[in-house]
């Protein structure tokens, strides 16, 4: 028999083997090696698209390197769907279902976790600084009143959120609606003017549930401690009814190291900043 014969023969004999449910081709268990690596590769680029976009909105910065991770595995996938290995429609299935699942897994774990983390717990109550006239309500009973959290600093009530939030009412003046408008102006210099800036501030302005008008000025800062960017606001609240301007502070603490976990804490910290500022009340 010549080599050509005995290697169709060998080859026969293994596609006869698997029609009936026998034998094994080792190539199978490294093609799979390859189809995982292919899978994790996405899924991993497609987190950090995904942290790109979720940054961009929430003015963070994003890495060149996490948007050009992209393009490997994109690579990667091409290679082996032209491949010899992934001609079949059956591997071809394999491939990108594989592929599918991974980045649905990864890709959703920080949309749940994170969020499940800010979960109000409890319900929420009022805090009341009878010296000024003013309220604030606090979202759940994972907020509490804190003292000695701004050293050096003359708050009028400061609160601590779970996980790594805090929240201060810094003062309450006497203010006409002109005088708040350009304190407004103000915040917005003020906070565009910030040291060790992370990505673009961002502003809102509005009324309140109740009917006040409230400006915020949001954005990320670099952390002298070396962590994740520290997420910080600033809030300016007119109480139409006393002609009183309450300024609030807020800052959250991400803890986690991966762009994408990070973005969804920043996310779920700025509705917190927004609920604890928009609940100012007489």
């Amino acid at each position: 028999m010549s080599s050509s014969q005995a290697w169709l023969g060998d080859d026969q004999d293994k596609v006869s083997a698997r029609a009936h449910g026998g034998g094994g081709d080792p190539a199978d268990a490294s093609a799979g090696m390859w189809l995982f690596a292919c899978a994790a590769s996405v899924a991993l680029a497609s987190v950090d698209v995904s942290s790109a976009i979720d940054a961009g909105k929430s003015g963070g910065e994003v890495s060149g390197a996490a948007l050009g991770a992209l393009f490997v595995p994109l690579v990667v996938v091409g290679l082996f769907s032209i491949s010899e290995r992934f001609r079949t429609p059956r591997a071809r299935v394999r491939v990108f279902g594989v592929t599918a699942a991974v980045l649905f897994l990864l890709g959703l774990a920080p949309r749940l976790a994170i969020p499940a983390m800010f979960r109000d717990v409890g319900e929420p109550w009022d805090h009341r600084l009878e010296a000024v006239g003013v309220a604030v309500r606090l979202p759940s009973e994972r907020w509490r009143l804190a003292k000695g959290l701004a050293k050096g600093q003359s708050h009028l009530a400061d609160f601590a959120g779970a996980p790594n939030m805090l929240a201060a009412v810094t003062s309450v003046d006497g203010k006409t609606l002109e005088q708040f408008e350009q304190a407004g102006a103000d915040l917005e210099l003020a906070v565009r003017g910030q040291r060790d800036l992370v990505g673009s501030p961002s502003f809102e302005s509005g009324e309140t549930p109740a009917g006040d008008r409230f400006v915020i000025g949001a954005f990320r800062e670099r952390s002298t401690y070396g962590t994740a960017p520290i997420y910080v606001a600033h809030a300016r609240v007119w109480l139409k009814g006393s002609q009183k301007m309450v300024r609030m502070i807020f800052e959250g603490h991400p803890m986690m190291s991966s762009e994408a976990f990070q973005a969804s804490e920043v996310a779920s910290m700025k509705k917190a900043a927004r609920r604890v500022f928009l609940s100012v009340h007489e």
